[in-house]
């Protein structure tokens, strides 16, 4: 095809139209609390629960505390306490490694957060409270087992 006055005006105009609608949405600024790990979470799963958990019915909680970088990943994980200790430790730290977060701007620049705090509930009946990100109840099969 040759190169016309008319060609021209259209191509133009349908490569304005493309970057026109293909321009990303603006960012919203939230309001939240930099530290709940709760908010601006776009990804999380549940940890798997430990094998003595299921095989004693055990009940407790993991609190961890954990970065997360300007990308949305979440990096150095600790546990500030659990109970029973160290059981599920572990599990827990695996699960909020693949969690991802939206974007965190503070003063209208894109960061990281720093002690970000996040407590974990296992044990319980899957009637008695509902499996989520932060909860993990026993399986069915060992509820019952139990009965």
């Amino acid at each position: 095809m040759r190169a016309t006055k008319k060609n021209t005006k259209k191509t133009a105009l349908g490569l304005l139209m493309a970057t026109l609608m293909g321009a990303p949405a603006p960012v919203a600024f939230a309001e939240g609390d930099e530290h709940d790990g709760q908010w601006l979470n776009s990804r999380c799963r549940a940890a798997r629960v430990a094998f003595a958990v299921e095989q004693k019915q055990l009940q407790g909680f993991v609190k961890v505390k954990y970065d997360i970088q300007a990308n949305g990943r979440v990096t150095n994980i600790r546990v500030v306490e659990s109970d029973p200790p160290g059981v599920m430790d572990r599990s827990v730290k695996n699960a909020i490694r693949g969690w991802r977060y939206f974007a965190y701007f503070k003063d209208g620049v894109e960061s990281g957060r720093k002690d970000v705090e996040m407590t974990f509930t296992f044990g319980g009946s899957a009637e008695a409270k509902e499996a989520s990100c932060t909860h993990m109840p026993w399986s069915e099969t060992t509820t019952a087992q139990a009965k």
